[in-house]
């Protein structure tokens, strides 16, 4: 059916650059469509974002994997949009706000009701703008975000830093803006660029560098023994905070990993004392000094 002819599509029998082609074409463009007009919150661009290089991964299969000397595993998501070459999603909506920006300044007449929104002051409100054209506290999130758009591509276009100085917000008004290369403003995270001293996770132990947190919290387990207090001190199925009992150790584990904090400073006392019993450790070994019996 067709259920299964699209499952068929991200087979990886078919060439990788076909399927990063439909996704583009199928599965980005609706996701996206139509957001250059909202004004998307850093919360809203990172769960498009991890929906995206989750569809990625699958996209690319086994290529997504790699041998880093200590053994196989994924490649970092810089690798990753290098390797299909796309974009993050907040950067794309970036571009594609700036591109609706040129257009709708060269059509005034059409764009009244959102040039009123970005730059108006209502009668029952205070000014979005203070007299430099820079947007104040009082600034809608729309107007806020098109100056935030601004000042990234003011970094990659000549002179339009120096017309943002003087005339603001304003400044997309000038021929320097409508005539920039919003293209610039896409953001790959090409690590290939990176130098050794751009990786910001390091190992306090060895000279381990990596470049995300999940890996260095692999390299502390795999190499250095490292475990979280909760899974070192929890050894029963109770809780060494608040003494709660459970049917198994691990779920003694997922409760102290939640509520640790809380049990830290909550009275002692046993509860659901007649429904479980303490299982007591086959080696009675203490996780911090080693003392055993």
């Amino acid at each position: 059916g067709l259920a299964v002819t699209w499952c068929s599509v991200w087979d990886q029998a078919i060439a990788l650059q076909t399927r990063i082609l439909g996704y583009k074409i199928f599965v980005r463009s609706s996701l996206i469509a139509g957001l250059e007009t909202l004004s998307v919150t850093a919360k809203q661009a990172h769960q498009l974002e991890e929906f995206q290089l989750q569809k990625l991964r699958r996209i690319v299969g086994s290529n997504c994997y790699e041998d880093s000397g200590d053994g196989i595993r994924m490649i970092s998501n810089h690798i990753l949009r290098g390797t299909t070459d796309i974009p993050t999603i907040e950067s794309l909506l970036r571009r594609r706000r700036l591109t609706w920006m040129q257009r709708a300044i060269q059509t005034p007449s059409d764009h009244e009701l959102l040039f009123a929104v970005l730059f108006g002051k209502p009668a029952f409100a205070q000014a979005q703008l203070t007299p430099d054209g820079v947007p104040s506290k009082h600034a809608n999130s729309w107007t806020q975000q098109l100056w935030n758009d601004l000042q990234k591509l003011a970094a990659f276009t000549p002179g339009l830093q120096d017309r943002l100085a003087t005339k603001g917000i304003f400044a997309i008004q000038d021929q320097i803006f409508l005539r920039a290369r919003t293209k610039v403003v896409l953001k790959y995270q090409d690590v290939h660029k990176a130098t050794h001293t751009d990786l910001k996770f390091v190992c306090k132990q060895c000279d381990f560098i990596t470049h995300s947190h999940a890996s260095l919290q692999m390299h502390r387990v795999k190499k250095h023994g490292w475990r979280k207090i909760w899974r070192i001190a929890v050894t029963a199925n109770e809780c060494p905070w608040c003494r709660t009992r459970f049917s198994s150790v691990s779920k003694a584990r997922r409760h102290a990993a939640r509520m640790k904090a809380s049990c830290v400073h909550a009275p002692r006392r046993v509860r659901t004392i007649t429904e479980y019993t303490v299982q007591f450790p086959k080696t009675l070994r203490c996780p911090f000094c080693g003392y055993h019996q």
